[in-house]
């Protein structure tokens, strides 16, 4: 590309060479002459010096002052995380203590579960949980607090109790997509909260299709659905056969929301 001159003071020199001789950069000295400058007010207004903005920082306990990307690293945290705690109105002191959300179990109530296990039974994606728990939410709350979607959701009635699905899930030890499920299949209220998991005996035992036999985890590889769908699906009542062969409908609205 042939190389922008420029005439200046009665000297003819390139864009490049004018910009290196009066210290400018040449994106600035090419914007001033396309925004109409005359060439000498181009070539001899100063180019100011760019200020960065000085970092906010917070007195901490120790009575030194930090930046969020300091405080993150003593909480071993991340930065997000960090800006997160300070923006929900988490003190200094909370915000450099409270230790990162893990996978640990969880205690709600007296029962002790993964994080997995928790969001499976609830419903609740467990980034949302996550979420909550970095915002400083109790376990309880941030793990069955129903979603937007969920709140859609009509309440469930049986045996006179009136409850949301995710409650009623908790309470019956169940997970909230088979109940629903259960109520979709036409099941009555009671029989679907009453009706008892048994997931030990259902994931180890052998269901058998043509002439294969194959236990839930190796239907779960071989025909690509999920061992927690296929799971679902038993405790649903499905039918065997059906439940390790059927593919799941992504275009049809889950009841677990997607992540």
């Amino acid at each position: 590309m042939r190389e922008r001159m420029l005439t200046a003071h009665g000297e003819t020199r390139s864009v490049d060479e004018w910009a290196r001789l009066k210290g400018l950069t040449k994106t600035i000295l090419t914007m001033r002459l396309d925004r109409g400058w005359s060439p000498e007010r181009a070539v001899d207004t100063p180019q100011r010096a760019y200020k960065a903005r000085p970092r906010r920082t917070y007195a901490c306990p120790d009575g030194v002052k930090r930046t969020v990307r300091e405080m993150a690293d003593m909480a071993s945290v991340s930065e997000a995380a960090m800006r997160m705690r300070l923006k929900n109105g988490w003190s200094v002191e909370r915000a450099l203590t409270e230790p990162p959300v893990t996978r640990d179990p969880l205690d709600i109530d007296g029962e002790s579960l993964t994080l997995e296990e928790w969001t499976r039974r609830s419903g609740v994606p467990r980034s949302v949980v996550t979420s909550r728990l970095r915002q400083g939410w109790n376990a309880k709350d941030a793990v069955f607090t129903p979603t937007v979607r969920q709140r859609k959701r009509a309440p469930l009635t049986a045996h006179g109790e009136t409850h949301s699905i995710a409650e009623w899930a908790r309470l019956k030890g169940l997970t909230y997509e088979a109940l629903a499920n259960r109520l979709d299949r036409g099941w009555s209220p009671e029989r679907a909260v009453d009706t008892p998991v048994h997931r030990k005996t259902r994931s180890g035992r052998r269901i058998k299709v043509g002439g294969d036999a194959l236990t839930v985890a190796e239907w779960s590889e071989r025909n690509g659905i999920s061992r927690y769908t296929i799971t679902d699906r038993l405790e649903a009542g499905w039918d065997p056969v059906r439940a390790v062969t059927e593919p799941a409908d992504k275009r049809k609205p889950r009841h677990r929301e997607a992540r």
